[in-house]
């Protein structure tokens, strides 16, 4: 199954939510954060049930190895989150550091990540011609970076893998997850003078992100 099947499998199940109706009893997940850090975790919420749901966790982060895609976010510290929206959780949880417990509630069916590496080359005459959106406290809300568009002719246009709505994790190493706008700005900007660039993304497939929230912890 390729990653654009899975990740098909992976909205149609968290977003839509065709297999969060089956579920396993209630987890408690116990993580550390520090102060300034991010757990590493992007929420969604779901067009047929109220709550947040875990749509991808970043390798190498807290979180991973602990929470899992689907997981839906019912309690975090105490704090009820059972019917709050993406926006609410994100406000709620990123202002914990030290020791937080998330009370999960799990599917049992498998439901497929899709992340993708990346590898751009460019020549001295081109650009990657690609244009970002979001970021932390962004005018478009608090959502993860992500292709807004991709120019015609470009090096990201030729690279068929790279589509309008993709979460950009990291670049050549940098994580994007939790940054601003204007930091992750001046992340492209260096990448603007580089001849090869791995990206590392998390993919929507054809066209924009989807209007559920998207958000990263």
């Amino acid at each position: 199954v390729g990653p654009r099947s899975q990740l098909g499998e992976h909205l149609r199940n968290c977003v839509y939510g065709s297999d969060v109706d089956k579920k396993t009893p209630d987890d408690v997940i116990v993580l550390q954060k520090d102060r300034g850090a991010v757990f590493g975790v992007l929420i969604c919420s779901s067009k047929r049930r109220p709550g947040v749901y875990v749509y991808n966790v970043l390798p190498g982060s807290v979180a991973e190895g602990a929470l899992r895609i689907g997981d839906r976010i019912l309690q975090v510290n105490e704090i009820n989150l059972k019917e709050c929206s993406p926006e609410h959780a994100s406000l709620v949880i990123s202002k914990l550091v030290g020791e937080v417990k998330f009370k999960v509630e799990r599917v049992a069916a498998s439901i497929h990540s899709s992340i993708k590496t990346i590898q751009l080359v460019k020549e001295p005459h081109e650009v990657f011609g690609m244009k970002v959106l979001g970021g932390v406290g962004s005018k478009n809300g608090h959502r993860p970076v992500h292709v807004a568009d991709i120019r015609p002719g470009g090096v990201v246009d030729r690279c068929c893998d790279i589509q309008r709505g993709d979460i950009i994790l990291s670049i050549n190493g940098i994580s994007l997850l939790g940054k601003t706008y204007d930091e992750a700005l001046e992340v492209l900007e260096n990448m603007a003078r580089r001849s090869s660039v791995t990206m590392v993304l998390g993919g929507y497939g054809p066209g924009s992100m989807p209007s559920t929230s998207f958000l990263c912890l």
